[in-house]
């Protein structure tokens, strides 16, 4: 009996410990999967956005670009216009003709570009035919060119030995004509009517621009500054926006002056590493982050001074200015945007972009975007006056690509 009582009790002991650990187990279970879904939305929380009702990113104070929803990729045909690496390349219109039908890009003038081994300059149709060589002048070694607005004219920098050589040229017959310019001007630009030349210069210590004829005769200071190195547009014939040369690690400003009257307006700033691009009152403006290695942009009107985040991430200069739709451009983006301390690391060569493009309507209106199917890093794009196709130099190859943007 006493046995029996024992056996009893001990298995009474055993079921209520038993009982006790499934208890105990199953709590604790539950409690750890909680916390595990916990930590799965934290997780995941980190690598998606909070997407809010409206499918646009929450704006959070310091967050960055707001970025909306990505329309499906538009196709798009590609292709390398000019397979040699290129110095600088623009639209030339053709004379006007007395034929009623439409212009297309090809009909409405060449593409004119310089080739870097060489200096040759050449006139191609956009679609890549009738290759036409309109300058015969070697001039091997250019690396930078600024285009008058008519394309007969330009003014190219070139290396020659150990030394930096400036020319201004003209595009004559087989031949270029041109003027020395001292090897010391730093930026240079062509008014909009092409009539005049402006560039940086430093004068006693002073960064100063100055304007005057493509020969270099009657020049005129137009602004001085202690500060020497500055960076400019020229988007109307009275105006100029004017900023230092960017860096990441360096506040900059960038100021509107009247030409005539030498008034500066204040647009924007103090801003990292700013960067720009103009288009009527648009202005793009980009400000580095080089702690976190990416950039914010933003777009100013500069009449009523508002300012609101870019629908996307956006380098200024990678950006074409469509000439049919206010506030709308062609711009060049990287998805995803790479860490990189900009604009330098990009300036000095460390990086490359693996562009998309992007037309993007400022005032909001949906995006669309053109795969490129290519790995390319858009430099210098410009629009052909239709904007049926967009050009640019690929940093990877130095080459000048077309892209159709027409739909069909």
């Amino acid at each position: 009996m006493n046995k029996k009582l024992l056996t009893t009790f001990i298995i009474i002991i055993l079921l209520t410990a038993a009982l006790a650990a499934w208890y105990f187990f199953q709590n604790h279970s539950n409690d750890g999967q909680k916390e595990s879904n916990s930590d799965s939305g934290r997780f995941f929380s980190g690598l998606f956005p909070d997407i809010g009702p409206s499918g646009r990113e929450e704006e959070k104070p310091g967050s960055g670009v707001s970025t909306t929803t990505p329309p499906a990729a538009a196709t798009a045909k590609l292709y390398k216009l000019v397979p040699e690496s290129v110095s600088g390349a623009m639209f030339v219109k053709n004379a006007p003709q007395s034929s009623r039908r439409a212009a297309t890009s090809s009909s409405a003038g060449k593409i004119r570009y310089i080739e870097r081994a060489t200096g040759h300059v050449y006139d191609i149709d956009p679609d890549g035919k009738n290759k036409t060589r309109i300058s015969n002048t070697t001039a091997p070694g250019i690396f930078d060119v600024a285009w008058a607005p008519d394309g007969n004219r330009a003014v190219l920098k070139y290396a020659a030995g150990s030394s930096i050589s400036i020319i201004s040229a003209k595009f004559t017959g087989s031949t270029t004509q041109g003027v020395f310019l001292s090897s010391d001007l730093k930026d240079i630009l062509f008014s909009p009517k092409g009539d005049r030349i402006a560039y940086v210069a430093e004068s006693g210590g002073d960064g100063v621009i100055i304007t005057a004829s493509p020969e270099n005769k009657n020049p005129r200071v137009i602004f001085k500054n202690p500060f020497s190195s500055w960076m400019f547009l020229w988007p109307e014939e009275g105006i100029m926006y004017i900023a230092p040369r960017p860096s990441a690690y360096l506040n900059g400003f960038l100021y509107r002056l009247n030409i005539a009257s030498g008034a500066l307006e204040k647009i924007a700033g103090p801003r990292a590493g700013l960067l720009f691009s103009v288009s009527g009152n648009t202005v793009l403006v980009s400000e580095s982050n080089p702690r976190k290695k990416t950039i914010d942009t933003l777009v100013l009107d500069a009449k009523t001074g508002k300012t609101s985040l870019s629908p996307v991430r956006v380098i200024p200069e990678k950006c074409a200015w469509s000439k049919k739709e206010k506030e709308a451009a062609f711009c060049a983006v990287s998805d995803p945007f790479p860490p990189a301390v900009i604009p330098d690391d990009w300036y000095q060569g460390k990086i490359l972009f693996a562009d998309k493009v992007v037309k993007i309507n400022f005032g909001a209106a949906p995006q669309k975007e053109f795969m490129l199917g290519e790995f390319a890093d858009v430099y210098k794009p410009f629009l052909s006056p239709e904007e049926d196709k967009l050009f640019f130099i690929n940093r990877v190859d130095g080459a000048l690509w077309a892209l159709e943007l027409s739909e069909g």
